[in-house]
């Protein structure tokens, strides 16, 4: 695996939470929280199963690797980015 799988899920991941910082303002002028912080919730949810796919393409043979990665992706269930990316280059470093 590469660092530009890194890069790839991290513009990916940094999508999701620029319109999640959106969401934020959003909030405080309707005063919806719960709404917004559902939807947030949904956007972060659904970064998972392309993280996954991303992670077995880009492992290939190596079901170690993809393992842990997709292990990594798990954290962006709860919108842990800064979490997913330290578990991320962990992998990568070890794998190289």
């Amino acid at each position: 695996m590469s660092d530009s799988l890194i890069q790839i899920l991290r513009r990916g991941v940094v999508e999701a939470d620029a319109r999640g910082n959106r969401g934020k303002r959003k909030r405080k002028k309707n005063g919806k929280n719960e709404e917004i912080q559902q939807q947030i919730q949904a956007r972060c949810v659904s970064q998972i199963p392309g993280c996954e796919t991303l992670a077995n393409d880009s492992c290939g043979n190596n079901a170690a690797c993809a393992a842990a990665i997709r292990q990594c992706c798990q954290s962006l269930a709860t919108c842990e980015f800064g979490a997913f990316f330290t578990c991320a280059t962990e992998v990568l470093n070890a794998e190289n």
